[in-house]
């Protein structure tokens, strides 16, 4: 009997099935043995790349060897695997021949997240669990009222973000819409919630877009300063994240020199805080941002924009594309194409006909 999807590319496969994603996406479970996602990445990657690619490595390497003699080489071997991981699986998939399938993992991400979700508010102890932080260090992290999960993510705004940019990879149903809304919201995440949003945003026209903008403009400025539920994304809340962040802004540039400024102290005491391209500017300066941004608008395309625009976007208040499960989808992200992007749609139609045949 013909296999499932066998009318497909033969090459093509469920990214759940890969090692390599394997130990990225439960790096905040299995801890840093993850590290082999990355050796296996650079091990099966064939190294004929572009022009801009070779332009951007050749860019790094000056800059890596300028944190090794500021901070010594592992802090900065640490530094550039936060900052900059995500290209190690860029250059893994773009060099695949085949394309992978995300929805099986959607799928896990939306069940993994539900389910600790029930479990950390019924009976588990959120404290115990290892993609939590330390009880005695982060208290605010845990509630007694309503436990948000942190899932694979390890953290609920990192996990709801990243579950809508791998939807905009799979193309979202009703069912998986539905699901992705209900587990956005028990994490209680304001940044998957406002990720949500501006998916469906993107998706419908541009009557419904302004219909929408509207309604949802009047439902935000109206009613959500009185839903405790949704307190993260009210503008009391918004407002007061901006002058928290006017505040860092201001404290961080203080603390700058022209020289810093300019390459960045390259010290990994610099990289925390929740105000993540802050921390980053701090660390490798105009020189990493301008970096940054070219990377961002020579791989951008019809097939990622919204993937990768939500990532950059969220990972101004959370360490979205600086989490390991995070690189891992940025990767994929800066690697589709608009070509394979329609193949990839098509590739699954033909995988649900096919069911419904048989």
């Amino acid at each position: 009997m013909k296999k499932l999807g066998s009318d497909c590319n033969s090459n093509s496969k469920s990214i759940i099935k890969n090692w390599i994603a394997f130990f990225a996406f439960f790096y905040y479970y299995i801890g840093p043995i993850s590290v082999v996602g990355y050796l296996l990445s650079l091990l099966k990657t064939r190294w004929v790349l572009p022009i801009k690619d070779w332009s951007i490595l050749l860019f790094l390497l000056p800059m890596f060897l300028y944190s090794c003699y500021s901070s010594g080489f592992l802090d900065s071997i640490l530094l550039y695997r936060l900052h900059w991981g995500f290209l190690i699986f860029y250059l893994y998939f773009r060099n695949k021949a085949h394309l992978f399938n995300f929805k099986q993992l959607l799928w896990l991400m939306l069940l993994m997240t539900l389910i600790e979700s029930a479990l950390v508010n019924t009976i588990v102890d959120a404290s115990s669990l290892p993609n939590y932080p330390d009880l005695e260090s982060a208290a605010t992290h845990f509630s007694n009222i309503w436990q948000r999960a942190y899932s694979f993510g390890g953290n609920s705004s990192v996990t709801g973000v990243l579950i809508i940019a791998v939807l905009s990879i799979v193309g979202g149903g009703l069912l998986l819409m539905i699901t992705a809304l209900i587990t956005v919201l028990l994490v209680g995440s304001g940044s998957g919630i406002i990720a949500y949003f501006i998916y469906l945003f993107y998706k419908i026209k541009i009557i419904k877009k302004i219909v929408f903008f509207l309604l949802f403009g009047l439902f935000w400025l109206f009613l959500v300063n009185d839903i405790d539920a949704l307190y993260k994304i009210s503008p009391y809340y918004i407002d007061s994240l901006i002058d928290l962040k006017q505040v860092q802004i201001s404290s961080t540039l203080d603390n700058m020199d022209e020289i810093t400024m300019f390459v960045g102290s390259s010290k990994l005491s610099d990289t925390g805080g929740d105000f993540l391209w802050l921390s980053f500017f701090a660390v490798h300066g105009y020189i990493g941002i301008i970096l940054m941004l070219f990377i961002i608008f020579t791989h951008i395309n019809k097939a990622n924009i919204f993937g990768i625009g939500i990532i950059v976007l969220m990972t101004s208040h959370y360490f979205v594309l600086f989490s390991l499960p995070g690189q891992l989808i940025a990767g994929y992200l800066f690697a589709l194409k608009p070509f394979n992007h329609v193949q990839l749609n098509l590739k699954l139609k033909q995988i649900n006909n096919y069911r419904r045949v048989k």
